[in-house]
């Protein structure tokens, strides 16, 4: 078995102290592990296993004898003993690497008066075992490799370009309007029909469903008595659904401001008299809004008056019609957007 550790002690140290360090360290390491001896100033401490140490007295207990199984194998470790005082109570133990070579370790054990010296000594050696077999079980690091060097990463071919798909964004809201059509509705509370055209113009303020409207229409009734409406309005809409959408419908609420005319004719009397009268009141209205190509768009709607005066129209002392407070009437037209 190859010699792993050196034990110097002091040169003034017993034979006996010597095997004690000796053999407490190699029942820890195993037997031939360890040899102790003296060296004196100036000379080297034994690296090989010497049967010197042998020379135990016979008296010394089983298990401290040195076993010499490979004379001349080198020592590994060199440990170092020495007392620190003159009272042989603090020792220190140095554990090197090899001969003339830095410690790597220091050790200082502390004992009592009562401790007896050959005690003493086989604590010595614990120790020794203790931290030789501590650094034989550290790892040591791997010799250095050179890397060798990895062949080049050829670049993959270049693909084409794939068209970036088209970015869906919100439709954008409109910010003026003009509607333009035709109405229909009942003229006076019999006789014919109403008929007549309007004309819109609503402002979007901001991207939400609502606009500021003003707009203007005027109708005509044929027949006796002749009648003509001209009215303005102002109001607002309320759009139920997205700006732009295919489908959507709206609510309007307006005022109306309303001048009629009223003409009545007697051709046998070739006499022909003429009454006006304005009116006031609200308008409320649903449309259905259809969108076109482009900024286009169509719309269908009804609606309902609330006017006041009432008119009552009399010819010759003869009540003819009126014209109600409430009345309602259809429109359809185009719508362009911008």
């Amino acid at each position: 078995m190859p010699l792993l550790v050196a034990i110097d002690v002091p040169p003034d140290t017993l034979p006996e102290y010597a095997a004690a360090v000796a053999g407490s360290c190699n029942a820890a390491l195993g037997e031939g592990s360890c040899t102790a001896s003296a060296v004196a100033p100036g000379e080297r401490p034994p690296t090989t296993l010497d049967p010197v140490d042998a020379n135990v007295e016979p008296s010394e207990p089983p298990g401290t004898e040195l076993e010499v199984t490979e004379p001349n194998a080198p020592a590994r470790w060199i440990a170092v003993v020495r007392w620190d005082d003159v009272d042989y109570r603090t020792l220190r133990i140095e554990l090197q690497p090899g001969f003339e070579q830095p410690p790597v370790e220091t050790r200082v054990v502390a004992f009592t008066p009562a401790d007896p010296p050959r005690q003493r000594w086989a604590s010595a050696g614990l120790v020794v075992a203790a931290l030789v077999s501590r650094r034989e079980t550290i790892p040591r690091p791997p010799p250095f490799k050179p890397r060798e060097p990895e062949p080049p990463i050829e670049p993959p071919p270049p693909e084409s370009p794939q068209p970036l798909p088209p970015v869906q964004r919100p439709p954008r809201h409109p910010w003026a309007r003009i509607d333009s059509g035709g109405l229909a509705g009942p003229g006076l509370d019999s006789g014919p029909a109403r008929l007549g055209g309007l004309l819109r113009v609503s402002v979007v303020p901001g991207n939400v469903p609502l606009a500021l409207q003003a707009g203007g229409r005027i109708a005509a009734r044929g027949g006796q008595p002749t009648v003509r409406w001209v009215d303005g309005s102002l109001g607002m809409t309320v759009r139920i659904g997205r700006w732009r959408a295919p489908l959507a419908a709206e609510l309007r609420a307006e005022g109306v401001m309303e001048r009629v005319w009223f003409t009545a004719d007697d051709p046998t009397r070739n006499l022909s008299e003429v009454a006006k009268r304005w009116r006031f009141g609200g308008r409320f209205a649903t449309d259905a809004i259809v969108e076109l190509s482009g900024p286009a768009a169509f719309f269908v709607g009804v609606e309902a008056s609330i006017l006041r005066p009432e008119v009552i129209i009399s010819v010759g002392g003869d009540d003819i019609g009126s014209e109600p407070p409430v009345r309602w009437a259809g429109s359809t037209g185009l719508r362009v957007s911008f």
